[in-house]
């Protein structure tokens, strides 16, 4: 009689032991389930900021786009004004020659004559910075078109890494 109580003793042992086990496997499940939404939210939030990041190049580019356009336009104001001044200069000199009988005025019409030659030549170098500051945003235009093409891989591969993630958690128990 005495294998009686502790056969009894063994089930009960065995049937507690099963319950633990059962609750661990539970507890596991949990946080398995757990896990992979976890994952699953965070490469979704990442693949929101990669296409916020896209959206912000883009109108990067648009800006740089209309402030290369505008730049243009200055360009050719800048080079038509210098034009106007080379026939004001020219205009100036012409009234230099009528006025020397009049030498007060001769000797203002010369100070005028060398600022007008002056802003003449300060507009040419305008113009050739204003070619150097185009071709340099059209390098930065060129930058930003390379940059907006790597996002769109680091789009690819964030996606791809999604997928792989996916196919991870399926085939872990």
């Amino acid at each position: 009689m005495k294998d009686t109580p502790t056969l009894d003793q063994a089930i009960t042992a065995i049937a507690d032991l099963e319950q633990q086990v059962q609750a661990a496997q539970d507890a596991i499940a949990t946080e398995h389930r757990k896990a992979n939404l976890t994952m699953r939210v965070v490469l979704v939030l990442l693949a929101c900021m990669v296409l916020a990041n896209l959206q912000f190049v883009y109108m990067l580019t648009a800006e740089f786009r209309t402030v290369v356009k505008d730049m243009v336009a200055m360009y050719e104001h800048f080079g038509r004004v210098a034009d106007r001044m080379d026939v004001m200069t020219t205009y100036i000199q012409a009234m230099e020659q009528d006025m020397r009988l009049m030498p007060v005025m001769r000797e203002q019409m010369t100070l005028m004559s060398a600022d007008v030659a002056n802003m003449s030549g300060n507009m040419a170098n305008m113009t050739r910075d204003m070619g150097n500051m185009q071709q340099q945003v059209g390098t930065m235009d060129n930058g930003m078109g390379s940059m907006s093409q790597r996002f769109h891989n680091l789009n690819s591969n964030v996606g791809s890494m999604g997928r792989n993630v996916g196919d991870m958690a399926d085939t872990v128990p």
